[in-house]
């Protein structure tokens, strides 16, 4: 019996010492029950994906942007000068002029009246190897009479019996010079002349009672244009 007792003794001091040892460890607490992780309801809050390559993207980072193409002005061509011509009066009379005669044709881009209701037409009168001569009337049949009259254009080459240019001096484009001769007037007014020398010719510009600036105007807008 006292053995009995004596093992019965040390069990009671080993529960009591190893009671004593799990407070002291915390060993022997309960264990609670551990949390699931929340599930990541993708259903709900999908992961953003890129824009581009449509794969996810990281929640951190920010979404792409995808800029717009830079708008490029596309260049406008430099606005081209206006290069002189003839007066289109001059056009019906162009293929026998150039057939007709060997000197360079100078004809003016300015004719007086030529933009009114009257129309003004060019009548070629003459034209050789050596000259030409364009009447400007009113009417497609006048014969150069005062009524249907408006002036006269005339080119020629110089030889040893032209007779050297008189008049009033003034000074043309590209430094010309030319010889204003003034209309006279009785019963009826003559052709103002306006002449000048260019390339070992003579050219005339005429209007009947004509003003010397609007000669001028007209001589040097077929001193611009191109010899045809």
């Amino acid at each position: 019996m006292g053995n009995l007792k004596f093992v019965m003794d040390a069990i009671e001091s080993a529960k009591s010492f190893g009671w004593l040892l799990c407070l002291t460890l915390s060993a022997c607490q309960p264990n609670s029950p551990e949390t699931a992780p929340s599930p990541i309801n993708t259903a709900t809050n999908p992961s953003p994906r890129s824009e581009v390559t449509g794969l996810p993207t990281p929640a951190s980072a920010s979404p792409f942007i995808v800029a717009s193409p830079k708008q490029t002005s596309t260049p406008q061509p430099s606005a081209v000068a206006k290069s002189p011509a003839p007066n289109p009066i001059f056009r019906p009379i162009f293929p026998a002029l150039k057939y007709q005669t060997q000197i360079p044709i100078l004809l003016p881009e300015y004719v007086p009246e030529s933009e009114q209701p009257n129309q003004v037409y060019a009548i070629l009168k003459q034209a050789t190897r050596s000259n030409y001569q364009i009447l400007l009337a009113f009417t497609e049949d006048c014969q150069g009479g005062t009524a249907c009259r408006l002036g006269e254009i005339s080119g020629k080459t110089i030889n040893p019996q032209t007779p050297t240019l008189k008049g009033q001096a003034v000074l043309l484009n590209e430094s010309i010079k030319g010889y204003f001769v003034e209309s006279k007037c009785g019963a009826n007014c003559s052709d103002a002349t306006l002449t000048w020398e260019q390339a070992k010719h003579h050219y005339t510009v005429a209007i009947k009672a004509g003003r010397k600036a609007t000669l001028v105007k007209m001589a040097n807008s077929a001193i611009a244009n191109r010899p045809l």
